[in-house]
């Protein structure tokens, strides 16, 4: 059976180099003659050429990143071998020993944002090999690499009596620029600092009473995109434009960036300052710490309990519908379970009306 498999075999790459059409790669993908006939290159290269490659839409921040971590993580133990001729145990090895130096270093594990992307830059370019077709895809290392289930915590909103003290105490003890500042962050929701930094009078339209998002802020500067990747209009309520209002009036501009430090110029998104007032009023107000961000939690929150649509709070926030639900999900229940309450009361009420009595006289009270 075998050699009849054998004689098979031959006489099909016979008839190939009769006709001219026999290719090493097709037979024997691992043979010198099969790297030669496909110039196939070391994991350096390949890891460049992934990097380059211009399917990746990447942001200058996370090109950086992968960089950064090929050059740390990976290429110092693969970068002389040829693509072909890396196996699971060479990708394991150098994961571990990654691993272990990691921890040597920082004195804990990588986070698991941290493991994933090491995952995201290992197959990256055996993906792009196979792209190119110099590796079979059932020959790929990293295929069988599963990224680790990251723990997703939920939103720590604050209250919206908070909320508000933060607000009064922050026009109160640091003036306009920064009352505004966390005014605006509160009442529209929009990703702090990096969306509120990158934010430009240009961006606002009084008419319509919308800001338009469409870049943000990182430290690598402006990035031409928002973190989604697609631009939204956010719609503005009484609240969010009081706090432009003021800026507007107390700065006495209406071009360049909305939001100025005290000595007019934008807000840097490296700098302490912002972090620095936030965790100083939250001490003065002795209310629990918790990040900046939280800003956006406290309006998606406020929002639903308050009856508006999840859908819209979506759109307004930049999530899809999936993750907004995923995210939120405790406080669309809260939502949920109180409507029906209510209908359950009002029928109840109903069935009262009807009868002339309370419920509850009916069993002999």
């Amino acid at each position: 059976m075998i050699l009849a498999r054998a004689e098979k075999l031959r006489a099909e790459i016979v008839e190939k180099i009769q006709y001219g059409v026999f290719r090493y790669v097709d037979y024997f993908p691992n043979s010198s003659r099969a790297l030669a006939e496909l110039n196939i290159r070391d994991f350096t290269y390949y890891a460049q050429e992934w990097l380059d490659a211009p399917y990746n839409d990447w942001s200058i921040r996370t090109r950086d990143k992968y960089v950064g971590i090929l050059n740390l993580r990976w290429i110092p133990y693969l970068h002389h071998r040829q693509i072909t001729h890396i196996d699971s145990g060479h990708v394991l090895t150098a994961l571990t020993d990654a691993t272990k130096a990691f921890r040597e270093r920082y004195k804990r594990a990588p986070s698991i944002s941290s493991y994933n992307d090491w995952l995201t830059c290992i197959r990256g370019p055996f993906k792009h090999a196979v792209k190119l077709g110099h590796l079979e895809k059932v020959y790929d290392p990293t295929k069988d690499l599963e990224n680790k289930t990251r723990y997703k915590r939920l939103p720590d909103p604050f209250e919206i009596e908070e909320a508000e003290k933060i607000i009064a105490c922050a026009y109160k003890y640091y003036g306009i620029r920064w009352g505004a500042w966390f005014e605006f962050g509160f009442f529209t929701g929009i990703r702090y600092p990096g969306e509120a930094i990158a934010l430009e009078w240009p961006d606002y339209y009084p008419k319509t009473e919308i800001v338009k998002i469409s870049r943000i802020m990182n430290n690598h500067g402006v990035q031409l995109t928002t973190k989604t990747r697609y631009e939204r209009a956010v719609d503005l309520n009484d609240r969010a434009i009081n706090a432009l209002a003021n800026l507007k009036k107390h700065n006495g501009v209406d071009r360049g960036h909305i939001f100025l430090d005290d000595e007019l110029k934008p807000i840097n998104y490296m700098g302490k300052i912002p972090r620095r007032i936030w965790k100083a009023i939250l001490k003065i107000l002795n209310i629990r710490p918790r990040k900046m961000y939280n800003m956006r939690h406290t309006y998606a929150t406020f929002g639903l309990m308050n009856g508006l649509n999840p859908a819209y709070m979506a759109e307004q926030l930049g999530h899809s519908l999936q993750e907004f639900f995923e995210t939120y999900a405790k406080w669309i229940r809260q939502r949920e379970n109180a409507t029906q309450r209510s209908l359950m009361s009002q029928a109840i009420k109903d069935i009262d009306n009807e009868s002339g009595a309370k419920v509850g006289q009916r069993w002999g009270n």
